[in-house]
């Protein structure tokens, strides 16, 4: 008999050893008994031969008739588990999730890839995207380590690039790679793909059904799957011989997952390149801090696509100055005087609107004109957003979802017909807008509004078709979108995310309105951005009016090195939380007793988190900052291991934390 140390899909980080009547490869996946049941699991080692049980060992029941999961797999399982100090086996569990039961029957596979000598291309690539994509087809070939950014502005054409360099992947039959942010899955991506290669990429998101996503990772297993373009889960799919890994809109928040196993996909993507030595290139043309100060310093090679495709060239930005009296934006009016005129001008064109504003919903506040009691969620320490519908009034938790109907009443007061809408949201703009323009044809987007990929796919031929004048939009219309007779943008409220406390801010902002902005003047037609704000001087803005994103990068990079904020430090987030208060409180206190001396390591807390309830949980964080050279997860394993917790009472830890609700 053989002996097998095995990695299953349970929460623990042990292996447990096996029996095998036949030698096994390592990485074979199998079905064992563990408990009163049988688990599934993937032979990870051969046991020590002077390994010596105190009990029977049971035998492996079951193997899976498929190819082995892969050394570098595995090892990256091995890197994500001690890093983000999540249980081994809850990260086997990604890997395996589209793995089916032993019974199923797999559909006829398709033929991989076409391995194509000369794709025609629509328009000749410029001097700075040839040598861009020269430069990665290199590393391809050499199968070499490299980590690039692809830096280019809205409309450059750094889509082309990747695809340029992806034919020597396919060439060399490798597997390649796309991480796209889960919104821009759209059909829209895929045209476009399948008109630059005939073929569509294989798929990997949420949305797939249970038939697809079975039949696509076992295709992805086998090695049939060349071009697989997904969410960021899709890092964790079983390739046999990844060649190349992209992620577009690498700054993007949504790479970073913010329950379970807490990783951040973008710089899992660099891990996971390096295991597979094959280079990974991250584009964008509003480069996270970390992204731009690795690739300014050299530690990730710099690509640059300074010009725009067409003629149009970057966007005329203009500042709108709230305060001033002349701009009308008083009395439950949002678009302003010089705004509305330019939309006029616009539409007499025959050209097409985009007003941005990131707020879903009627109104973000509804309050009691005579109390001035806000209405907030019974579940979560946040207000409840006013929603109207073909149902009347409704107000929702956009945290935990809680839906419930506007009554008459206050219920802190008891006053009558008090109740207030403060604030807007996209559809007290939109019902603005349609009063303002009363021929223009418009429609609200936001994912209330886009709720199938049906929708987001009658809305780009909408767009396309100009069968809208006025999209208003929250930012799901940031995310890469071309529409070439988009020519103006207004943003209605620049101001709305640089009101928090949260070090990020002014980044998240600056790149979201930039990407915005982005959305206009993409063909031979010139763009123009308005921008209302009430902080005309403040560095995001100012940089949003020239586009020197530079410059507002190194501000940026020198305001947090001053403060020692990543990327010059490392932070880790540690979150108590329970339906208990006094649970809450009192872990909080023997964790705040307990805490190792380490003059390098700085703890703020334990406070009330920002969002102090959240889905009926109290929640209580500690925030722990250490400089580069230091890492945290040896110290929070000492400090936490001992912790004895109830069963209502939860511990999450997240390294390299983006948010800090």
């Amino acid at each position: 008999m053989y002996r097998y140390d095995t990695l299953l899909c349970t929460p623990h980080n042990q292996l447990y050893t096996y029996l095998s009547p036949a030698p096994l490869e390592l990485g074979t996946i199998v079905q064992v008994p563990f408990g009163q049941r049988l688990a599934k699991g993937v032979v990870w080692a051969e046991t020590p031969p002077n390994y010596a049980p105190e009990f029977k060992l049971k035998s492996i029941q079951n193997t899976w008739p498929l190819p082995p999961i892969s050394t570098q797999t595995r090892n990256l399982i091995d890197w994500t588990a001690t890093y983000y100090m999540a249980p081994r086996g809850n990260c086997l569990k990604m890997v395996l999730t589209g793995l089916a039961d032993l019974d199923y029957t797999p559909r006829k596979t398709y033929a991989p890839f076409p391995i194509i000598e000369n794709v025609p291309r629509e328009f000749p690539l410029t001097p700075d995207q040839l040598s861009a994509a020269k430069l990665i087809q290199s590393a391809i070939q050499a199968n070499t380590f490299s980590s690039f950014l692809l830096d280019g502005v809205t409309g450059s054409g750094k889509t082309e690039v990747y695809y340029e360099a992806l034919l020597s992947a396919i060439q060399q039959k490798q597997q390649v790679l796309i991480l796209l942010p889960e919104i821009t899955l759209t059909q829209q991506w895929l045209e476009r793909f399948k008109h630059r290669f005939g073929v569509l990429p294989t798929r990997w998101h949420s949305s797939l059904k249970l038939t697809e996503r079975r039949h696509n990772w076992q295709e992805i297993l086998s090695g049939n799957a060349s071009v697989i373009v997904g969410a960021r889960s899709a890092l964790f799919l079983p390739f046999q011989r990844l060649g190349l890994i992209v992620v577009d809109e690498e700054h993007d928040g949504s790479y970073k997952q913010e329950d379970g196993i807490h990783y951040h996909a973008r710089d899992l993507a660099v891990v996971r390149a390096k295991l597979e030595t094959c280079p990974v290139v991250l584009a964008s043309a509003t480069p996270s801090i970390e992204t731009y100060r690795n690739a300014t310093s050299e530690k990730y090679q710099h690509l640059i696509l300074s010009q725009r495709f067409g003629s149009a060239g970057t966007p005329t930005s203009y500042i709108i100055d709230l305060r001033k009296p002349s701009e009308e934006v008083r009395n439950g009016q949002y678009v302003s005087k010089t705004l509305k005129t330019a939309i006029e001008e616009t539409l007499k064109r025959k050209e097409q609107v985009i007003l941005f504003l990131n707020r879903r919903g009627f109104a973000p506040i509804t309050l009691c004109i005579s109390c001035g009691h806000k209405l907030a969620c019974s579940n979560c320490a946040a207000h409840m957003v006013q929603h109207k519908t073909t149902h009347g009034v409704r107000l929702q938790c956009h945290h935990c979802g809680k839906l419930e109907p506007l009554g008459n009443a206050c219920p802190e007061c008891d006053a009558e017909s008090t109740l207030r809408e403060w604030g807007v949201g996209i559809d007290r703009l939109h019902n603005e807008v349609k009063e303002k323009f009363l021929t223009a044809r418009t429609l609200a987007v936001s994912s209330d509004h886009m709720t199938s990929q049906s929708d987001l796919d009658n809305l780009y031929t909408a767009l396309h078709n100009h069968e809208v004048d006025i999209i208003i939009g929250t930012q799901m219309m940031a995310k890469g979108h071309d529409f070439s007779n988009v020519t103006l943008v207004g943003i209605i409220d620049a101001d709305s995310t640089l009101m928090t406390e949260d070090i990020r801010a002014a980044e998240n902002t600056y790149q979201l309105l930039h990407q915005v902005a982005g959305r206009c003047g993409r063909g031979d037609k010139a763009g123009h951005v308005y921008i209302q704000t009430f902080s005309p001087d403040h560095t995001v803005i100012q940089a949003l009016k020239t586009f020197d994103r530079d410059a507002f990068l190194e501000l940026e990079l020198n305001n947090r090195s001053l403060g020692n904020l990543p990327p010059y430090s490392r932070q880790a987030s540690l979150v108590i939380s329970s339906a208990s208060e006094e649970s809450v409180k009192k872990i909080s206190r023997q964790l705040l007793q307990s805490q190792p001396v380490n003059p390098d390591i700085m703890i703020l807390g334990p406070a009330p988190a920002p969002l102090y309830k959240l889905r009926g949980n109290y929640r209580y964080r500690f925030l722990l900052q250490s400089s580069k050279a230091t890492f945290l997860q040896p110290y929070l394993q000492s400090w936490t291991s001992e912790l004895n917790l109830a069963s209502n009472t939860r511990l999450t830890i997240d390294i390299d934390p983006l948010t800090l609700l």
